[in-house]
């Protein structure tokens, strides 16, 4: 039985953006339904950590395979967890550890670090520990975890620093150690438990106004605050980002993959959705562009740009606004179109429901590169790349409520 902490990271991972506050989320239980309730949060959800037994366990789970692969496929990072016993075991036991967990599920993307002591002096053992996970490849994540202020000495020992871990009552009179302010506020991460839903408010804005770029708040209580999802988990990640930057899920998604038998570069894509925002963004693609961005379970199959610009002819490219103001399209000739995009398509339909965005994109003479074994497809349309956060849908197609297909003669994919 697992006993140690598991850990959900919300967000970019290394955003970098002073005051861009994000969720990290204990996740303290099983792959299944509340894995697939995190995933739906992409890409609001950035990192999640697995734990199979207090560490990696004595043989590969199939379960937490499978959670790492559709996990990754979300758009999410996936990390693992080992503890060191605040320094009392050996390096070469961490190590293992670490060997186990890469040799088990080799598509880690780094290791979390747990029971970190807060002596200066034990710093060159867990810099070897970060040098060994890095070691490993891909992206080398490194989270330590002391639970409590820490000297500086820790700033270069690990990416992301989780600062305070403790309920409610404690944070009000939490006071950090101080130098965290000559860091990016992504390199720390505050843990609370047993708040309310009322008091859920006062704690992230306490953790934003101590320097804490990550934040994760419950109610739920000791022994075991991880086990579950908060009730108000719809309301922190609003209260987090803010309704309009929130990045919203989409409904009534379709994407379309074609001409993947023949020579690269002249596949097409379809792909349209709704989303709705709890208030109404500001949204002007001329000013701002649009971001769109597919992966698979191990890569991403497109992430393009369509360019800030109004409509000019020549070259006949650029974004058109309807007459109310309501509605943007996008057009490119097929030989200038970024990354194959020919046309994209805005619209706000807040007249029939509130906050309701429409979106289209159709790409042609594009290079998509879809596997049909590396299903499903994720994707990720920004109506504002310009702003940290901005508004934004994405979408996944799990099954078995959702899914990809291939046609009978390869040359197709299609998620709904």
């Amino acid at each position: 039985m697992a006993r140690r902490l598991i850990v959900l990271f919300v967000a970019t991972l290394f955003a970098g953006t002073a005051g861009a506050e994000h969720v990290a989320v204990p996740s303290y239980f099983y792959p299944g339904p509340l894995w697939t309730e995190l995933e739906g949060g992409a890409p609001t959800v950035g990192l999640a950590i697995i734990n199979p037994n207090s560490g990696p366990g004595p043989t590969a789970d199939p379960n937490y395979a499978a959670q790492v692969t559709h996990t990754r496929a979300a758009g999410i990072t996936v990390i693992a967890y080992v503890y060191t016993s605040y320094g009392a075991r050996s390096a070469a036991t961490v190590e293992a550890d670490i060997d186990a967990y890469y040799a088990q599920y080799p598509d880690l993307d780094g290791i979390f670090i747990d029971e970190v002591s807060s002596d200066c002096r034990l710093i060159p053992y867990y810099s070897a520990l970060d040098v060994y996970v890095k070691a490993k490849g891909g992206a080398g994540v490194t989270v330590l975890n002391p639970g409590n202020p820490v000297p500086e000495c820790h700033a270069t020992a690990g990416d992301i620093l989780l600062t305070f871990e403790g309920s409610y009552a404690t944070y009000l009179s939490f006071t950090p150690a101080g130098w965290e302010t000559g860091y990016a506020d992504t390199k720390f991460w505050h843990l609370v438990y047993d708040a309310t839903a009322a008091e859920m408010p006062n704690a992230v804005a306490l953790a934003k106004s101590r320097h804490a770029g990550w934040v994760y708040v419950t109610d739920d209580r000791l022994p075991n605050p991880w086990d579950t999802l908060p009730p108000y988990w719809t309301s922190e990640l609003a209260e987090v980002r803010g309704n309009a930057g929130e990045c919203r899920p989409m409904t009534r998604a379709h994407v379309t993959v074609g001409r993947l038998d023949t020579p690269t570069g002249d596949d097409t894509l379809g792909l349209t959705g709704d989303v709705v925002f709890p208030s109404l963004p500001s949204i002007d693609p001329v000013a701002t562009g649009v971001r769109l961005v597919v992966h698979d379970t191990a890569t991403t199959i497109l992430d393009v740009t369509l360019p800030a610009g109004a409509f000019a002819d020549p070259p006949g490219a650029g974004w058109k606004t309807g007459s109310r103001g309501t509605r943007w399209t996008f057009a490119a000739p097929s030989g200038a179109a970024p990354g194959g995009i020919v046309k994209a398509l805005v619209t706000n339909r807040s007249s029939s429901v509130p906050g309701l965005y429409r979106l289209k994109v159709v790409g042609r003479a594009g290079s998509y590169p879809v596997d049909g074994s590396r299903l499903p497809l994720s994707m990720e349309i920004s109506l504002d790349p310009t702003a940290t956060d901005g508004p934004c849908g994405n979408a996944t197609f799990p099954p078995p409520d959702a899914g990809c297909s291939v046609n009978a003669s390869g040359s197709r994919v299609t998620c709904r």
